[in-house]
């Protein structure tokens, strides 16, 4: 496997004084250990860079429009774990984003995230939206304004997500791919959740603590191939419902859920013998009869 090859560069940061690594190739920009204020002119000799990402750092302010402010930056990873003075996210910040930017990963510190203005990435045309501890809560489509004409993936994770709004999917056709994982708080969904994205693909679910599913949540979903339900509360899972529900499913995932082992395994069988092509259940790390 060949793996890139990264120059280190230290900078002199002129407003912390402190030096901050970047670490490029052809593409990518890697920047590490920046503290104070990310400035606009950081990307100014990088105007090849299409993959920026900033990490392990202290910055509190950014300068408008500094995340793209080389031309060809296509994705951008903004990543402020361990950061509790990370900045408010606001819609300056990603000034001249709103052409080029496709792929956006922000990452918040878990104890202690910053705030992401409800207008911040109203301008930007994404295919790819990632958020991580950001407190959300209410899952609607209130809680941020967003573009959705061609976003084909969304995750949102560790986000404190306690409910979602069953209409909160309704203008986001496109949708290939759909991850809502590690939310303590989420123990339902509602019905039809799913109706309005008919393309997706992927769908996980890992690690909420969802007690019980009608299983008519999924309908809509004739193309759905993967499922991940790992790791919630489920007692029952209905072969016959999601056979109906999502018939072109290859591949489920129900590790770590209340389900005892062998009526897991039952389950497995049954639904593989419902469906008129090969599924692939994940429910043990072991074989049944290893207990």
């Amino acid at each position: 496997m060949n793996f890139p090859t990264f120059l280190t560069i230290f900078l002199f940061h002129p407003v912390s004084n402190s030096a901050a690594k970047i670490y490029q190739n052809a593409t990518e920009l890697y920047i590490s250990g920046l503290t104070g204020t990310f400035k606009y002119e950081i990307l100014s000799d990088f105007a090849d860079v299409s993959k920026l990402k900033i990490f392990d750092n202290r910055v509190t302010k950014i300068e408008p429009g500094a995340v793209c402010s080389s031309p060809s930056v296509k994705s951008v990873e903004l990543n402020f774990a361990g950061n509790p003075g990370a900045p408010t996210l606001t819609k300056d910040v990603f000034r001249l984003c709103q052409f080029q930017l496709q792929q956006l990963f922000i990452r918040l510190d878990f104890d202690n995230p910053s705030q992401i203005d409800k207008e911040a990435l109203r301008d930007l045309n994404l295919r790819d939206l990632s958020l991580q501890c950001h407190k959300i809560g209410i899952l609607d489509q209130d809680f941020l304004t967003l573009n959705t004409l061609n976003l084909t993936r969304l995750v949102l994770s560790n986000c404190y997500i306690h409910e979602i709004d069953k209409h909160f999917f309704s203008r986001m056709e496109k949708l290939e791919e759909v991850e809502i994982s590690y939310n303590r708080n989420l123990t339902h969904l509602p019905k039809n959740l799913f109706i309005k994205t008919p393309n997706l693909k992927r769908l996980f679910l890992q690690y909420n603590r969802i007690r019980e599913l009608e299983w008519d949540e999924f309908a809509g979903l004739n193309f759905l191939q993967e499922l991940n339900l790992s790791g919630n509360r489920l007692a029952y899972f209905d072969a016959r419902n999601i056979s109906e529900n999502l018939p072109n499913l290859r591949r489920l995932k129900i590790l770590k859920n209340l389900l005892p082992c062998q009526l897991k395994e039952k389950f497995s069988s049954d639904l593989k013998s419902m469906m008129n092509h090969s599924v692939e259940v994940v429910y043990t790390r072991f074989s049944c009869r290893e207990y």
